[in-house]
């Protein structure tokens, strides 16, 4: 009976199974390495003396703003630009910000009112001695000494240039207009430069001269209204200088030889033509007959190409035009003997190139004058 009673009683009860854990879970720490503190904040309080450079507040981001006599750097730092006192301050110019600026003076308060003229420190004392005092006017940083010393020398060497080609121009100019004075000569070889400078930058010689013609006579007004020179004088000297120019032009002009702009004989625009195209036959005749053009042909054709008649552009497309220059050929087991000999006698190399499009090294037999170079 007793056994009955127990087993309803066990049979009653519910069992629920508990899964335990087979293995621990923890965290990961690998980061266990503490960096030191950056020793961010201020370094000056208030009112305390700073030279300048001297660090005033250390900081991430602008939570301080740079005030009078003070700077930042792009790392947020405050620093002080002269010797002062150190203010912490707000402007009401700026109510969200607040300031670090340096005062000059310990009384003194900041910031300076907005209408009032700003103080600036020329010295703790006055300096009695003559070259000291020059000393300190003319002194410089090291990097301001050397950005003047490199534009003196960029301005001497710019000034020597102008100088040697004036005196070129000043030569070809008594050669062809023999009668011209020195005075002449050197106003003549003047204008000439400033012609060449119009023309370099791609304009004809006679819209060159016009312009420069017309910028003297502009002077020359400008004379006139200063009060410098009266009109009657102004008239006089412009009819001399005109009279002059018109000498100069009819036997001179300026032109590109040898990628050089020098003086030449004067030669009209009519002229000019006919002489390109009489050189432009000679060239084609020149060349005509040859699928490679030898050398020699090659020689005479750069005489020609140097003519005044021709602008760089022209000489470019002529040279592409009838001179057919030899094309690298690839070696290959057959021909390396053969290119090798070549290559010995001097007519030519052999020569590894990177093709880009097939990723590969080739070999090629570059004949002397090819067309084709490879870098």
């Amino acid at each position: 009976m007793l056994f009955r009673q127990v087993q309803q009683r066990l049979l009653k009860v519910q069992v629920i199974p508990v899964r335990t854990a087979t293995k621990r879970a923890s965290g990961g720490n690998k980061a266990t390495n503490n960096t030191a503190g950056r020793r961010l904040g201020p370094k000056k309080g208030e009112g305390q003396f700073v030279q300048a450079g001297q660090i005033i507040w250390r900081q991430r981001g602008t939570k301080w703003y740079p005030g009078e006599n003070a700077g930042v750097g792009r790392d947020h730092t405050i620093y002080a630009r002269e010797p002062g006192f150190v203010r912490y301050y707000r402007d009401p110019f700026h109510a969200k910000r607040r300031f670090i600026g340096v005062a000059l003076a310990p009384q003194e308060t900041l910031p300076t009112p907005h209408f009032a003229p700003r103080r600036r420190r020329f010295g703790y004392k006055p300096i009695d001695n003559e070259d000291v005092a020059d000393f300190e006017k003319s002194y410089l940083t090291k990097k301001e000494t050397e950005r003047l010393l490199e534009r003196e020398a960029q301005l001497e060497d710019r000034l020597n240039k102008r100088a040697t080609l004036q005196e070129e121009y000043q030569k070809a100019l008594a050669e062809l207009v023999p009668e011209l004075s020195e005075e002449e000569l050197d106003l003549q070889a003047v204008r000439f430069i400033e012609i060449r400078k119009y023309m370099n930058g791609g304009m004809a010689f006679e819209v060159s001269r016009e312009i420069v013609d017309s910028h003297n006579r502009a002077d020359l007004a400008v004379e006139v209204k200063t009060g410098r020179l009266s009109a009657e004088e102004a008239d006089k000297g412009q009819k001399e200088i005109d009279v002059l120019n018109k000498k100069v032009d009819d036997k001179a002009m300026v032109a590109m030889v040898d990628a050089k702009f020098v003086v030449v004989k004067f030669a009209t625009p009519e002229q000019r033509a006919e002489m390109r195209s009489e050189l432009i036959k000679q060239i084609a005749e020149l060349t005509k007959g040859h699928e490679v053009t030898p050398g020699e042909v090659i020689e005479k054709v750069e005489l020609l190409l140097k003519k005044s008649v021709f602008s760089t552009g022209d000489r470019v497309t002529l040279r592409r035009k009838h001179l057919r220059r030899p094309l690298p050929i690839p070696i290959s087991p057959e021909n390396r003997k053969e290119f090798e000999k070549l290559a010995k006698k001097g007519e030519g190399e052999i020569r590894k190139v990177w093709l880009s499009q097939q990723q590969t090294m080739h070999e090629f037999y570059i004949p002397t004058g090819a067309s084709m170079i490879f870098n």
